[in-house]
């Protein structure tokens, strides 16, 4: 039995099996809820997220512009 690395929760079948590419295939060890918000922190550090945001937007025919 696995335990997320964050929260410590449980890990289930899938989650234990997850591989970590960026790390050469080392287990990732995070539950979903906790690999979705590492994502987003990843994504957010490198502005990716905000770009991809503003991108979706724009496509929707939101108006992203500050003015």
């Amino acid at each position: 039995m696995s335990r997320c690395k964050a929260c410590d929760t449980i890990l289930t079948e899938t989650e234990c099996k997850r591989m970590d590419y960026n790390t050469e295939g080392e287990h990732l060890d995070l539950c979903f809820s906790c690999m979705v918000e590492s994502n987003k922190a990843i994504l957010n550090e490198t502005g990716i997220l905000d770009q991809t945001i503003n991108e979706t937007l724009e496509e929707l025919g939101f108006d992203v512009s500050n003015n």
